[in-house]
């Protein structure tokens, strides 16, 4: 055996040896809670440190451990004390964690895809990490919620072609960015919260979410994108009195959506924006809006009635694409002064 190879089977019983000691001490007091569900894995391990991933009945918990483990040993209990007490809130496991000594690790880039959520035995999950959500796998999570982290990364939760479980979204409030398509293709996701911290989403981050009906959205946006399309199952949503645009796609293909406010403050409605939400009757349109994007309304087969809350005159004013109204039904729109011919 030559010196190179010496080197590397050294390395190898370190990295064995560290990987030992952080997994064993955390599954040792685990145990010793009496407690059935769980698991701990290495994720990867060097020389220096291990990053772990801890899962106490369905709360899963990101670490990175030094090779000391004196200077990180007296926090283990705290760990398992906050993971597996179920009176604490989302927040208050957090909190505790953050408390201590090894917090929350941010997702590295290259070992997203080596991370795997473990559910509890009724399929519900919760993640704490720091920094940016990156894509990760929940393949046997039903419930999920997020908590820690700032941003999500595009496609952050998006498994096209994987038909992942997921039916309940919940992220927890600080996270300030949403990346573009980050849920799209959940197939089976029915309920989705935002929280109000949220003040950026990109495009499409709930496309083709063909079971989606309740979405709580954050009442800092200024702008609804096309976050929706092709949400066949939504029947209706509240968009915040903060919103100023209806961006183009946002309500693509929702067959289902039988409601939508559009804020008073909206001055402007995409192209393609309402199209073909077959199930649409009605629709307010508020007196601020100057512009309504081409096909912006097309298809809309059932959209009978259209009210504006201007006159005449300035529904005559407002900017209307090509097709904006193709196959619609409905011929006029109301307006405060009288009927408008379109």
């Amino acid at each position: 055996m030559n010196d190179t190879d010496i080197e590397k089977a050294k390395q190898e019983k370190i990295k064995q040896i560290q990987q030992v000691t952080a997994t064993s001490l955390f599954s040792q007091a685990i145990k010793e809670k009496g407690i059935e569900d769980f698991s701990v894995e290495s994720v990867k391990s060097t020389k220096a440190d291990t990053i772990l991933l801890v899962n106490v009945n369905g709360n899963n918990v990101l670490l990175k451990a030094s090779a000391n483990a004196q200077k990180w040993l007296s926090e283990v209990p705290k760990i398992v004390d906050a993971l597996s007490d179920e009176s604490k809130s989302s927040k208050e496991i957090f909190d505790a964690l953050m408390s201590t000594k090894l917090p929350p690790f941010e997702i590295p880039i290259r070992l997203a895809k080596d991370i795997t959520l473990k559910p509890n035995k009724n399929g519900k999950a919760r993640f704490f990490t720091q920094g940016i959500m990156r894509t990760i796998n929940f393949k046997t999570v039903k419930e999920l919620e997020l908590v820690g982290m700032t941003e999500f990364e595009e496609e952050a939760l998006c498994h096209r072609g994987y038909n992942y479980p997921l039916e309940t979204l919940i992220i927890a409030d600080g996270v300030k960015k949403i990346g573009k398509s980050a849920f799209s293709y959940l197939e089976h996701l029915v309920s989705a919260t935002i929280p109000d911290s949220v003040t950026e989403i990109g495009d499409d981050i709930f496309e083709h979410c063909e079971s989606l009906c309740s979405v709580l959205i954050p009442k800092k946006l200024t702008k609804i994108n096309g976050m929706f399309s092709s949400c066949q199952s939504l029947k209706n949503i509240d968009i915040p009195d903060t919103v100023n645009q209806i961006d183009s796609g946002a309500f693509f293909y929702c067959d289902s959506l039988e409601s939508v406010k559009i804020p008073e403050g909206v001055t402007e409605i995409g192209m393609h924006s309402i199209q073909h939400c077959i199930s649409l009757k009605s629709i307010r349109i508020p007196k601020n809006v100057t512009k309504i994007g081409p096909c912006a309304f097309q298809d809309s087969t059932a959209l009978s009635s259209i009210e504006f809350d201007g006159t005449v005159e300035q529904w005559n004013k407002i900017w209307k694409g090509f097709n904006w109204n193709v196959g619609v039904p409905a011929k006029t729109v109301k307006c405060t002064d009288g009927d408008a011919e379109i």
